[in-house]
Formats: structure tokens, C-alpha cells, sequence
């Protein structure tokens, strides 16, 4: 496919966030060495909040959108029907991407006949320290058990637009755990392609609704009353055992 630099659109959604790891977040999006994307913001914050992110979008020549709507999953949509890029990637307030990322995702694009990427996750504290690096187990999983794949973050996720037209991105069943609902049927019905580099930073703190995936996860598939679905958290467990570094942090971990 043909990627012209107008072609990604990255989307942050958020709600009274931490101002300064917003500004890491929107710096580390609109400082990737020239490459040019659609920066949206939707957002939902109070009053005060909401006008210093205003600002800070007029800084970073990023879309500013006031949530008129109501939950996760309306805002989503208004930001997804806002994307004019033909590649959609998402962000969260409290997380950042690597400088090269958006280079190595058009060039991706380019060279391969796929339609969303992924690659791995850099885990860090509040403070910005590595903690691990989070690699998708789905790598070691043949392609009939993609059925299996769940671990892709969110973050270093990048797919078509037109992908949204034939799966919705939120089972609002799921609460804080849609993203891997999406991205079990992106491996069931769409071509992938595996960047093996850290494209993201994911920040672990008590606030994360996913600091503690591990231990909700049974809970949330549970809710489908499906036996199928608690095959999720099989590949779980054994990330955890063959994830060394993983393993340290759950070990070592203050």
C-alpha cells in the first residue's frame, strides 16, 4: 500500500489526566523526527483540566475535542470518526511512543501487505523507569491458535481505518479489558504483521486499569459465560513463566 505522511492518526481519550504525563505523551507523538500525523484529543475532563489541555493541543498543534458524549465507548467513536488517516493508532494519557515509532510503522506498511501491526512494550513506573519488556506471546503460537492471543498492547497497536467497518474497537461487556477482545478478532479475520521493537511505554502506577490485568482477567471473560473464553487466560499464565524479565518484576518488585 501507498502511505503518504498525512496517513496516521493517533488518538488520545482522556479524563482529568496527569497533566505532565500528558505533556510526555502528546510530546513524544508530535516529536517523531518530522513525521507528520493527525494528533486527536477527545476529552472529557472538568472545567479547569479541560482548559490546560486545550492549551497544550494548541502547543502541540494537536486536535482538541470536548466530549460532549457519555463513557469510553462514545468517545472512542467520536475520535475514530474524526481520524481522516487511512492508520489509526491509539495512545493513552499516561503512556508515551518511541521517536522512530511512526518511521517504522509507514515504512511497514509500505513494504507489506498487512492490515495492523503491533510490536512490543516497554513497562515502566510513574517515574519513567524500565521496568520489563512486554513481548506477545501469540509469537511462539502457530496461526490456528490465534484464538489464543490476547497480550498485544494496545499501544503499539496500528491498523486500517476501514478494519472498523467490520468489527466494532468496544464490547462494552469487557469494561477495561476491550482492547483485547479487538485485537483477538484482528488476528481472527486480518492480516498482522510483528514489528520485533519497542514502539511503546506503558506506565504501571496504582491508578492503570491495567496494573492488575493478571488478576482480573478470569474475571472479566468470565462474565461471557462461555467455557471457550477462559482458553484466555491459559497463554496468560504461561507468559508469565516464560517472560523472564516479567517474572523478575512480579518477584522483585517493591
Amino acid at each position: 500500500m501507498s502511505v503518504n505522511k498525512n496517513s496516521i492518526s493517533i488518538v488520545t481519550v482522556t479524563k482529568n489526566p496527569n497533566i505532565e504525563w500528558l505533556n510526555n505523551a502528546m510530546s513524544s507523538v508530535v516529536n517523531q523526527n518530522n513525521q507528520i500525523c493527525q494528533y486527536i484529543i477527545v476529552d472529557a475532563s472538568d472545567e479547569k483540566e479541560a482548559k490546560q489541555i486545550e492549551q497544550m493541543c494548541k502547543k502541540y498543534n494537536a486536535e482538541y475535542h470536548s466530549q460532549l458524549t457519555t463513557g469510553l465507548w462514545e468517545a472512542f467513536s467520536e475520535a475514530f470518526d474524526l481520524c481522516k488517516g487511512e492508520i489509526i493508532g491509539i495512545i493513552n494519557s499516561d503512556d508515551y511512543i518511541e521517536n522512530d515509532c511512526l518511521k517504522i510503522i509507514k515504512s511497514t506498511f509500505e513494504q507489506n501487505d498487512c492490515d495492523f501491526i503491533y510490536g512490543n512494550s516497554r513497562r515502566v513506573d510513574s517515574n519513567g523507569n524500565e521496568l520489563y519488556i512486554h513481548k506477545p506471546l501469540n509469537l511462539f503460537l502457530p496461526k490456528f491458535a490465534n484464538f489464543l492471543t490476547f497480550n498485544v498492547s494496545h499501544h503499539t497497536l496500528y491498523f486500517k481505518k476501514d478494519i472498523l467497518k467490520e468489527i466494532q474497537f468496544i464490547d462494552e461487556k469487557f469494561d477495561n479489558h476491550f482492547d483485547l477482545v479487538f485485537i483477538n478478532k484482528l488476528f481472527n479475520k486480518f492480516n498482522s504483521k510483528y514489528i520485533p521493537s519497542v514502539l511503546a511505554n506503558f506506565r504501571i502506577w496504582g491508578g492503570n486499569a491495567s496494573t492488575n490485568s493478571y488478576k482480573s482477567t478470569s474475571e472479566v471473560f468470565a462474565k461471557t459465560n462461555n467455557l471457550v473464553s477462559w482458553l484466555f487466560f491459559i497463554p496468560k499464565v504461561i507468559h508469565i513463566i516464560t517472560n523472564i524479565s516479567y517474572l523478575k518484576y512480579l518477584l522483585f518488585k517493591k
